[in-house]
C-alpha cells in the first residue's frame, strides 16, 4: 500500500495520533489539487467529500473531483447589510403586513419626507404638473404624517374638567379669600342666626343635646357672646365652620347634627342682613362671591373624589379576586351600591342623592352600571371565554390547544390564541367602564365654579395629521402660484 502521504501507516491499522497521517489503499483515487488563492482575493475553491471505502470495509471521505466549486462570496459591509434589511432582492416582492415588508416602508417613507424639500428647490418635483398630482400628494401626506408627530407646536389651548384636588385647592383659595376680608359682624346678628340653627335641630331634626352635646355647645357659645364683645370677623365664623365639619366626622347623632349645623351656619355666612355687616361692607359682595365658590368646589371636588376612589378601590378589589382581569365588572357593583337605595329603609335617599349628586348625574351613574353595546357585547363574549381568569380560562386555554391540535397550527398556538382572545374581550369591556366612569366624573366636575369661570385646568391642543395635511396641501399650492 503506498503512502498518501510521506510519513506511514501504522502497522496495526489502528487510530492515529493527531501528529501522524493516514495511509490510502490501493485502490483509493488520487488526491486532487487544491486551488491556490486567486489574485482577485476570493477564497480558494472548496470541493465537498464523497465516501471512500477502504480495503477492510470501512468508510473514509476524499474531495470529489467532479463535484461543483463552492466560490465563498466576500463579506458585506455594515451598510450593504443595512440596506439589505429594507431592500428586496431583484425579483422579489415584500408583502406590506411582513416584518420586511413594514421596516421597507417606514424607510422609503422617512427618505421621501426627507428627500421632499430638496427635490423641491431641484425642480424633480413638478407642481404644476397635473400627471404628477397624485404623486406629488402622497409624498406631501406622507411629510405631513411623519414630521407631525415628532414636535408639533401648540396651536391653542382647551379647558378640560378638573380633578378633584384641584377643586379642593380652588376651594382652599377661596376660603382663605374670605378670611382675609375685612368683613366683621355684629354679634348680636351671629347670636340670632345661631340660636336658630340650634333649634332647627332640636325641633325638626330631634338632635337634641344629649345626643349631640359638642355641636350643641359650640352652637350655645355663638349664641350667647358675652357683654361688650368685638365684631365678629369673617375668619372668626370660618373657624366655626372647620369646627363643625370635624365634628361631622362622627359616624352616629352627633355628626349628623354637625353637617346640619354647618349648612345653616355657611347659609347665614352668604346672606347677612346688610345692616348687620359691622365693617367692610363694600368688601362683603365679593367675599360672598368668593365663599360661594369655595363651597361649590368643595363640594365638587368631595363628589368628583368619590369616583376616584371608587374606581381605584374597585381596580384593588379586581386585583386581588380576579387577577386585576374583572376592573369593569367591580366598578359597575361599587356605582350600583352607590345609586341604590338603602335595603333596609328603601325610602331613603341614596348616598348618592345625600352627596349632592343631581338627577341628571345619578342616571349617568345608573348609565355605567347598565353598561352600553360595546361593554355588555365584551363582557358577554369574555365571559363565555373565561376572560376573568381562574377556571374558565384554564378551560378556554386547553380547548384552544385542542383546536389547534385539529386544525393543524399546533397545541401551543391554539391556546395561546385563546387565552389572547378572552384577554382581548376582557380588556374592551374594562377600557369601555373605566371611558364611561371618567365621561361621569367629567359631567360632575363641569358643574363646579372652577370649571364654569373657566378658570380651570387646560391642556395643549396639538394640530392632527388630517391638519398637517391641509397645511401641507395649501404649501404646495402656494408654492404653485408662486411659480
Amino acid at each position: 500500500m503506498a503512502d498518501w502521504w510521506e510519513s506511514d501507516a501504522p502497522a496495526n491499522g489502528g487510530w492515529w495520533a493527531a501528529d501522524q497521517v493516514i495511509s490510502a489503499p490501493t485502490n483509493a483515487p488520487a488526491l486532487p489539487s487544491v486551488s491556490s488563492v486567486p489574485a482577485s482575493g476570493v477564497a480558494a475553491e472548496a470541493r465537498p467529500m464523497r465516501p471512500q471505502v477502504w480495503a477492510d470495509g470501512t468508510l473514509a471521505d476524499f474531495p470529489d473531483p467532479d463535484a461543483p466549486a463552492t466560490v465563498t462570496p466576500p463579506p458585506q459591509s455594515l451598510w450593504d447589510r443595512a440596506k439589505s434589511l429594507v431592500t428586496p432582492a431583484p425579483g422579489e416582492m415584500w408583502s406590506p403586513l411582513s416584518i420586511p415588508g413594514v421596516v421597507s416602508g417606514i424607510w422609503n417613507g422617512v427618505k421621501s419626507a426627507a428627500t421632499l424639500p430638496s427635490d423641491l428647490m431641484s425642480g424633480k418635483i413638478d407642481v404644476n404638473d397635473p400627471r404628477q398630482a397624485v404623486a406629488n400628494a402622497g409624498r406631501f401626506l406622507n411629510a405631513a404624517a411623519i414630521v407631525s408627530p415628532m414636535g408639533p407646536e401648540a396651536i391653542g389651548a382647551r379647558l378640560v374638567a378638573p380633578s378633584a384636588d384641584p377643586l379642593y385647592n380652588a376651594a382652599s383659595q377661596g376660603f382663605s379669600a374670605w378670611n382675609k376680608s375685612g368683613v366683621t359682624v355684629a354679634p348680636s346678628s351671629v347670636a340670632q342666626a345661631a340660636a336658630a340653627i340650634k333649634d332647627g335641630l332640636i325641633n325638626d331634626d330631634f338632635l337634641i343635646p344629649e345626643t349631640a352635646p359638642r355641636t350643641h355647645a359650640l352652637l350655645e357659645q355663638l349664641a350667647n357672646p358675652p357683654a361688650g364683645a368685638l365684631p365678629v370677623r369673617a375668619a372668626d365664623l370660618d373657624a366655626a365652620r372647620k369646627k363643625l365639619v370635624e365634628l361631622g366626622q362622627d359616624t352616629g347623632a352627633e355628626g349628623v347634627a354637625a353637617r346640619k349645623a354647618k349648612s345653616g351656619l355657611l347659609g347665614y355666612m352668604q346672606n347677612i342682613p346688610s345692616l348687620d355687616v359691622a365693617s367692610g361692607a363694600d368688601e362683603y359682595p365679593a367675599a360672598r362671591q368668593q365663599l360661594a365658590d369655595a363651597i361649590g368646589n368643595w363640594a365638587a371636588g368631595s363628589r368628583v373624589g368619590t369616583l376616584e376612589n371608587l374606581g381605584e378601590n374597585a381596580e384593588l378589589r379586581a386585583a386581588a379576586a380576579n387577577s386585576g382581569k374583572n376592573i369593569g365588572n367591580a366598578t359597575r357593583q361599587r356605582l350600583a351600591t352607590l345609586i341604590q337605595n338603602p335595603p333596609s329603609n328603601p325610602t331613603s335617599p341614596s348616598i348618592a342623592a345625600r352627596s349632592g349628586f343631581n338627577p341628571d348625574e345619578i342616571n349617568a351613574i345608573q348609565g355605567v352600571v347598565q353598561g352600553d353595546a360595546l361593554s355588555n357585547t365584551a363582557r358577554g363574549v369574555s365571559n363565555f371565554l373565561g376572560g376573568g381568569g381562574g377556571l374558565g380560562r384554564m378551560l378556554t386555554t386547553g380547548a384552544g390547544a385542542g383546536l389547534g391540535h385539529v386544525l393543524g397550527v399546533g397545541p401551543e398556538v391554539g391556546a395561546l390564541v385563546g387565552y389572547e382572545a378572552s384577554h382581548a374581550f376582557k380588556g374592551v369591556e374594562n377600557a369601555a367602564v373605566t371611558r364611561a366612569l371618567r365621561k361621569v366624573q367629567d359631567t360632575v366636575a363641569q358643574r363646579s365654579p372652577l370649571y364654569q369661570s373657566g378658570a380651570g385646568p387646560q391642556e395643549a391642543v396639538f394640530p392632527t395629521t388630517q391638519n398637517a395635511l391641509v397645511r401641507a396641501l395649501m404649501s404646495q399650492q402656494g408654492y404653485s402660484q408662486q411659480q
